[in-house]
């Protein structure tokens, strides 16, 4: 058995940041993060203004695993070379390679160790780069699987972006991750992170799916607070 907890970001915004907390020994900060695509023509917030309020924002919190929407390849490379060296980067874009945005994820390599690393798509070809079936843009989930040092406790940390568009794309991509959790078979004990941006609320479907069956997650501003 493994425990499943969702951090959500399920309004649109161009800047949404939500951090928390799990309650354990010692507690874990888990910080999920849509920085706005850096190309975006945004008068008075473009990615020169904001690219310091980010690194200064995920420095404060100090988070154990951060999860990033939207970030393109300069982005990733500014937060990684201006963030404290402690921070591994782990992404790809979602036209395969740099190319695209990412769903980023950044871990405290002090703190724990890379067990392994994948990602897949949103779509009906989940393992073919850049694939798309539900959507008028790829959509891609990043994971990784560490191990504390100090507790040996084990973790699958998981982020994404669900289409702003589709229905349909959102509710067949919460179908495809509750499906692919039970290929990539995490170890007995293991605790499950599903970050991500959403585009949906509370009361919608895919939020449903991926928190009311059996197998479900917890979705933790519900249950933290």
């Amino acid at each position: 058995m493994f425990k499943l907890l969702i951090a959500v970001s399920l309004t649109i915004s161009s800047l949404f940041l939500t951090p928390f907390v799990v309650a354990s020994e010692p507690p874990i900060q888990v910080l999920t993060f849509n920085i706005r695509y850096g190309t975006a023509r945004d008068e008075g917030h473009t990615w020169d203004l904001r690219r310091e309020a980010v690194v200064g924002a995920i420095e404060e919190l100090s988070p154990d695993f951060v999860g990033l929407q939207e970030a393109l390849d300069f982005q990733n490379d500014f937060i990684l070379e201006n963030l404290n060296s402690r921070y591994t980067l782990v992404a790809e874009g979602r036209e395969g390679g740099r190319t695209g945005e990412h769903a980023s994820i950044l871990f405290d390599a002090d703190k724990y160790t890379l067990v392994r690393a994948d990602r897949f798509w949103l779509s009906d070809t989940p393992d073919i780069p850049g694939s798309k079936t539900w959507s008028d843009l790829p959509r891609i989930l990043t994971w990784i699987e560490v191990l504390n040092r100090k507790t040996s406790q084990r973790f699958l940390v998981m982020n994404t972006h669900f289409s702003h568009v589709s229905d349909e794309a959102r509710s067949k991509s919460a179908e495809l991750i509750l499906n692919r959790l039970q290929s990539i078979d995490p170890p007995e004990g293991t605790i499950v992170f599903l970050m991500g941006d959403f585009n949906c609320r509370p009361d919608s479907m895919p939020h449903a799916t991926l928190t009311e069956s059996d197998k479900g997650f917890h979705d933790t501003q519900q249950t933290l607070g």
